[in-house]
């Protein structure tokens, strides 16, 4: 076997849990003996996981490099737990990966075209030049500056590395960006139900400023907006979203024009 064809792996029997790979795996279909797998400081480069119905699927501290999980389905699992796992150049396009927890991995200039991701909530995620496309519902991007997120044990607080993705050929619905990513450095969605507010700490005083001169109805829901954004959109100076209703943001869009108006 070539060494661009290399199979490298070392399997090592854990009594009642899955088996473990690691070493180097390379040019290869993925045929285990198993659909629970779990990799550990391994390196995987060019492997087709293209279709395969995966029970469990786990990963430790591995990179995988130009990896095909097109059409794959993950029922259990974590991408990566801590130490994170590199994606990279991987595709994975029409995918399920709704009940696979995407945990501390890294993704880099990956393919999530028609990816059904449906409920991540990517508090501890790096996303750089990555593509998506098709519609994705219910979901929150981190920076990792949220106060309100968890910490995993025996990790600080830190940015997450968000930038360069591409969600121009997207349909969002409840996707949420929050924790201080930029959200002119990516490609957003354009049209007419998407909605970008400046969210900037001082803003959001002079807003709460108004509540006094709106109706004495809308003041706690005013009132109550301002304590939310504080707390769920704290180090972002802008808030996206597909939906006015949602979190308020008609109430909020009506203030804005009250301080253009002044």
């Amino acid at each position: 076997m070539s060494d661009n064809m290399r199979y490298e792996v070392r399997l090592k029997a854990v009594r009642q849990a899955p088996p473990v790979f690691s070493g180097h795996l390379a040019g290869v279909r993925f045929d285990p003996s198993t659909m629970r797998i779990r990799f550990e400081k391994a390196t995987v480069q060019d492997v087709d996981f293209s279709g395969l119905d995966i029970e469990l699927f786990y990963a430790k501290g591995s990179v995988f490099e130009r990896c095909d999980f097109s059409g794959a389905k993950l029922h259990e699992g974590s991408l990566s737990v801590p130490p994170a796992s590199v994606y990279r150049d991987c595709r994975f396009d029409r995918a399920n990966l709704r009940y696979e927890d995407s945990g501390v991995a890294r993704f880099e200039r990956c393919s999530f075209d028609h990816t059904r991701i449906d409920g991540w909530i990517c508090s501890h995620n790096d996303f750089v030049d990555c593509t998506f496309a098709g519609l994705f519902r219910n979901i929150e991007f981190s920076g990792g500056m949220n106060p309100t997120a968890y910490v995993l044990p025996g990790r600080t607080r830190h940015p997450n590395e968000f930038r360069g993705n591409d969600f121009s050929g997207v349909q969002l619905i409840d996707v949420e960006f929050t924790g201080g990513i930029d959200l002119d450095a990516q490609k957003l969605p354009i049209g007419p139900e998407y909605h970008r507010f400046d969210i900037r700490p001082e803003t959001v005083a002079r807003v709460e400023s108004l509540i006094p001169s709106l109706p004495a109805e809308e003041q706690e829901k005013a009132r109550g907006l301002v304590r939310w954004f504080r707390g769920r959109y704290a180090g972002q100076d802008e808030a996206f979203t597909n939906d006015l209703r949602e979190f308020g943001f008609g109430l909020y869009q009506k203030l804005l024009a009250m301080i253009d108006v002044g």
